[in-house]
């Protein structure tokens, strides 16, 4: 698993941009946990 992206999301989850940016990262998630 890759840390940075965790705290990425977890800062975006904080400002609320979660939402918007899970779209976008989620394929790139998939793939490095794949």
């Amino acid at each position: 698993m890759c840390k940075p992206v965790a705290l990425k999301l977890l800062n975006l989850y904080q400002t609320g941009r979660l939402g918007h940016y899970t779209l976008d990262h989620v394929p790139d998630i998939r793939q490095e946990v794949a």
